[in-house]
């Protein structure tokens, strides 16, 4: 299982029945938050999510649409009895903030806050765990802001029992060459994994491009990836503002989209002055057909 469920596409300020930034990776039995604008919390429960069960929270940027909602949820965390270290990956100044909020309100948390600072200008992994790497992507807006490749790792292949069987490999040896391990018997023959795995399963990956103005070669940087997000505040005609403001327009994100050869462009992240969605959605298809709005609840399978 590889999901994405969209909570919130709003920028700025809720608009529309709109929520602000926020998003929800579901990864087989692991949940990551990216972004986490005011009313998250909300939307967790409106899509009945168990919020203990979250591993990690990814925050792009130090804008208030993208994290004020993380305070709250902390302390729901905490009241909830959560026990277990909460990773946050964040730009610095995040763990300041959240100290001096909880000292000042005199709030205690039952967890540890495990802080993965990020301040480089290069892409870097910034988490892993048995079944995925997360990358930071380097984006350009008014403050220092990220994006994040979530990426499969590569998973042997189904293994061939019934080769192994025909060539008599003891049956004690067949959990090893599962795990991609060659063997030596004691005879001094040697097995090799790859001859009792079938081809590999894909591999999937997602880029979630927060706020960012247009940067080409980002999408050459993304090449092959499965699903995109990136922000489409603004429509072409509005270009110069989105320029101002270190947005991008739909079209460019639909340029994006077609450089990286991705599978499908999500736009998100809408300015409050557009009540109706379709327009941005026609200019980024008249770029890159394969272009979706993201839509409150939306779940999104990538496999």
């Amino acid at each position: 299982m590889f999901e994405l469920t969209i909570l919130g596409s709003s920028s700025a300020t809720p608009a529309f029945k709109r929520h602000l930034s926020a998003q929800l990776i579901h990864h087989h039995d692991r949940l990551f938050l990216i972004d986490c604008g005011e009313g998250t919390q909300f939307q967790l429960l409106k899509y009945k999510v168990k919020i203990q069960k979250i591993d990690a929270i990814f925050i792009s940027h130090l804008h208030g649409d993208h994290f004020f909602g993380l305070p709250g949820l902390l302390c729901s965390l905490s009241n909830h009895e959560r026990t277990r270290p909460l990773k946050i990956i964040a730009p610095e100044g995040l763990p300041e903030i959240l100290e001096q909020l909880f000292r000042l309100s005199d709030t205690r948390m039952k967890f540890d806050i495990e802080y993965q600072i990020l301040k480089s200008n290069v892409r870097e992994k910034v988490f892993e765990n048995n079944g995925l790497e997360v990358y930071s992507i380097p984006l350009q807006h008014r403050v220092y802001c990220n994006g994040y490749l979530f990426q499969e790792k590569s998973k042997p292949g189904k293994f061939l029992s019934e080769v192994a069987k025909a060539d008599a490999v003891p049956v004690q040896y067949f959990h090893l060459l599962k795990q991609g391990n060659n063997v030596t018997l004691d005879s001094g023959r040697v097995l090799k994994y790859e001859d009792y795995l079938g081809p590999s399963p894909k591999s999937y990956s997602y880029a979630y491009c927060s706020d960012t103005r247009y940067i080409p070669g980002l999408g050459a940087s993304l090449n092959g990836v499965d699903l995109l997000y990136h922000e489409a505040t603004f429509m072409q005609d509005l270009k110069p503002k989105a320029d101002t403001t270190y947005h991008s327009t739909a079209r460019e994100a639909g340029m994006v989209a077609q450089e990286a050869q991705a599978g499908k462009l999500i736009l998100g992240h809408f300015s409050a002055r557009y009540q109706d969605l379709t327009p941005l959605l026609e200019e980024a298809r008249s770029v890159f057909p394969e272009s979706y709005l993201a839509e409150e609840g939306a779940l999104v399978k990538l496999k």
